[in-house]
C-alpha cells in the first residue's frame, strides 16, 4: 500500500466500514453493481467507506497538493429551478483548479468515481453528480441536464479554473459547457444511432435511469442540439475498438472544434467478432465504450491531461 500513505477516518466515521480492496476487485464490483458505498480507487487499492456529512480523509504523500484529501457528499449544488443535484467531491489539501465530472446515460455518480479519485490525485478538485433523471437525482430526464452540467462548472469555479469531464452522454454535455477547458471520452455525438444501438436502448435498458419509454436517448440527443464550435482546449478520447457511429462522429467534431486534440485508447480492448449476426458484431463495441471508464489508460490520460492544461 505504498500508494497510500496514510489513512484516517474524519470525525463522525469512526463507525464507518472501512476496507482495503486490490484495484480488480474495484471494478468487478460496479460491473455486477453490488455496490452499497462509494468505492474509491487511488492508485493501486481501492478505499470503501460510508460517506457522511463529515467526510473520508485520505491521500497521497507523493501528491504533496493532494494531501490530505477529503471526500464527501454535497449538498448545496442547485439546478436552475432550485432543485438539488445529488454530487460527492474529491477535495485534495491545497486544490489547483475544479473539474465536474459526469457519467454517460444510464450511468451515475459512482461510475466515475475512479475517474474523480485520479483527477484529484493532480491536485484538481473533483465533483462528481447524478444528472436528472438518473441515480439519486430525482428530476425528470431531459434537456435541462445542460443546465446542470452548467451548474457543476459554475461550483468548481471556486477552486480556481474550471474544467468540465464526461463519459459518452457526459462527454457531449461537458463540450457543451462553458468550462475553461473540456475532457469527452468517447462523447454521445453520432452522425445517427446504428440500428444495433437503437435496438440495444430499447431492449437492455440500464436501471440507474428513468426514461419515459426505452430509447429516449435518441429523442435526448436530437433535443440538445449540436455541439457549438469553440477553440477552447478540448481532448476527445475514444477507444480504437469503439461504437462505430461514435468513432464516425470524430473527424466532424475535431473539425468544429480547433482546440480540440483527438487520441485512442488501444490496451485493455475486447476484440472484435466475426459473426454473420450484426448485433453480436456490434457487442464488443457496446462494451468497450461502456467500460471506458474503468479504463486505466483513460484514467491516466484524463488526469494528466487536465494536470497539463487545467492547473
Amino acid at each position: 500500500m505504498d500508494s497510500v500513505a496514510r489513512l484516517s477516518l474524519a470525525p463522525g466515521l469512526a463507525e464507518g466500514r472501512l476496507y482495503a480492496l486490490c484495484a480488480s476487485a474495484f471494478a468487478r464490483m460496479f460491473r455486477a453493481r453490488r455496490q452499497r458505498t462509494p468505492e474509491l480507487a487511488l492508485g493501486g487499492f481501492v478505499v470503501v467507506g460510508d460517506a457522511a456529512a463529515d467526510g473520508l480523509y485520505f491521500g497521497n504523500a507523493e501528491l504533496p497538493w493532494s494531501w490530505p484529501m477529503n471526500f464527501q457528499r454535497v449538498t448545496d449544488l442547485c439546478a436552475p429551478d432550485g432543485h438539488v443535484i445529488p454530487a460527492f467531491i474529491f477535495l485534495p489539501g491545497s486544490p489547483r483548479a475544479g473539474t465536474v465530472v459526469c457519467h454517460g446515460y444510464g450511468g451515475t455518480k459512482e461510475h466515475v468515481l475512479a475517474l474523480s479519485a485520479v483527477i484529484a490525485e493532480k491536485g484538481v478538485a473533483a465533483l462528481a453528480m447524478d444528472l436528472c433523471g438518473h441515480g439519486e437525482n430525482s428530476a425528470a430526464i431531459g434537456p435541462a441536464m445542460c443546465d446542470e452540467m452548467e451548474a457543476g462548472v459554475r461550483y468548481v469555479r471556486r477552486f480556481g479554473r474550471a474544467a468540465a469531464v464526461g463519459m459518452s452522454l457526459g462527454g457531449r454535455l461537458a463540450l457543451m459547457s462553458s468550462a475553461d477547458c473540456m475532457v469527452a471520452v468517447s462523447p454521445a455525438v453520432v452522425p445517427q444511432v446504428s440500428p444495433q444501438g437503437k435496438w440495444m436502448f430499447e431492449n437492455f435498458p440500464s436501471p440507474s435511469v428513468r426514461e419515459p419509454y426505452s430509447g429516449y436517448v435518441i429523442e435526448l440527443l436530437d433535443a440538445l442540439g449540436p455541439v457549438p464550435s469553440h477553440d477552447r482546449p478540448c481532448l476527445l478520447l475514444y477507444a480504437e475498438r469503439d461504437i462505430p457511429a461514435i468513432l464516425e462522429g470524430a473527424a466532424g467534431l475535431k473539425a468544429a472544434l480547433p482546440g480540440a486534440e483527438l487520441r485512442y485508447i488501444t490496451a485493455d480492448l475486447r476484440p472484435d467478432v466475426k459473426h454473420e449476426h450484426g448485433l453480436i458484431r456490434y457487442l464488443p463495441r457496446w462494451f468497450n465504450h461502456g467500460e471506458l471508464k474503468f479504463n486505466r489508460d483513460v484514467l491516466k490520460t484524463v488526469s494528466n491531461w487536465l494536470a497539463d492544461h487545467c492547473c
